[in-house]
């Protein structure tokens, strides 16, 4: 009933400028360019009056799983995760890459202009996990995190696309106040664990005040594509905050995740008895898939997800 992660959905300042980037950085294609509907997504997308945008959906052609929805607001906000938003706080963070070397990815991301995080850095969790990750920001403050894996994982992730050495948007990842809770809230809609454990010496790894502790789950959609995945980031020791008052447009930064399903109605009907909030519904004109029917809900974590199926 219900996909992997279609689109994730994020606000810019400067939309070209955007485009460039993911493109420089990560090979993503320009699939279409178009005006956000407001009249007809105000409700779902929550926009206040006044506001306007245009996006852009970019990806790998004729994938379409873990695109990128490009949102340039007029006027231009703040990002979600900008002061006075702080690490932790919950809901949507950022996007994530896997690459198929990372020292040579890391050298192109800096060159494509993202701001560097955390240089490439190799992890010791377990005998069949050993990933390099490191992590940017792009132009906006978007937080992004490419990684390299070896081991078992390496081999249920799948091949890289021939003549790519980065794939499409890997995964959303999401902060939560309760990893336990939001991953069963997932596992509803279809997603297994992938991966989900406790690393107890996050704090020293991540710089991260002393004893927290990181559950990291990662959730996949058994015979999709590896890309379009959910990865929950649950900092035990560090409570956190919703981000749901500024994660409105026009603000920059992840917004929302979409997942095509088979029955709208019968997807809302089910998130609704694991407890998602509605926000809103609408039908619109969504590149690529063409007219669709949308409705929007809160996750767990004050997420943002946008269930659509396509219609005539």
């Amino acid at each position: 009933m219900f996909s992997e992660v279609k689109l994730a959905t994020v606000g810019v300042g400067d939309l070209d400028r955007a485009i460039a980037f993911y493109a420089d950085a990560f090979a993503l294609e320009e699939i279409s360019r178009t005006t956000v509907d407001t009249d007809a997504v105000s409700e779902a997308w929550r926009i206040p009056a006044g506001i306007t945008g245009r996006y852009a959906v970019m990806g790998i052609p004729g994938n379409e799983s873990g695109m990128l929805r490009l949102v340039e607001w007029q006027p231009v906000g703040d990002h979600v995760r900008g002061a006075p938003a702080r690490f932790q706080d919950y809901g949507m963070n950022g996007l994530t890459f896997r690459v198929r070397e990372i020292n040579a990815a890391w050298d192109n991301l800096c060159r494509s202009g993202a701001r560097d995080r955390m240089k490439p850095t190799y992890w010791e969790l377990e005998q069949n996990l050993c990933p390099w990750t490191a992590d940017a920001t792009d132009h906006d403050g978007t937080a992004l995190e490419i990684f390299e894996v070896v081991g078992e994982v390496a081999d249920s992730l799948g091949p890289f696309r021939t003549g790519r050495d980065v794939t499409e948007v890997q995964a959303v990842t999401i902060h939560s106040s309760d990893a336990r809770r939001s991953s069963a809230f997932y596992g509803a809609l279809g997603f297994e664990a992938l991966y989900d454990r406790v690393i107890e010496q996050a704090w020293a790894l991540l710089d991260l005040p002393k004893g927290t502790k990181l559950q990291s789950v990662h959730l996949i959609r058994p015979g999709a594509r590896s890309s379009g995945r959910i990865e929950i980031c649950h900092y035990i020791g560090m409570p956190g905050r919703t981000l749901k008052s500024r994660s409105t447009p026009p603000a920059r930064g992840p917004l929302m995740m979409s997942i095509r399903v088979a029955s709208l109605d019968e997807a809302c009907a089910k998130v609704k008895t694991q407890g998602a909030k509605p926000i809103g519904s609408a039908r619109y004109n969504s590149p690529p898939f063409g007219n669709v029917s949308a409705a929007t809900f809160f996750g767990p974590d004050d997420e943002v997800i946008e269930l659509f199926e396509k219609i005539a």
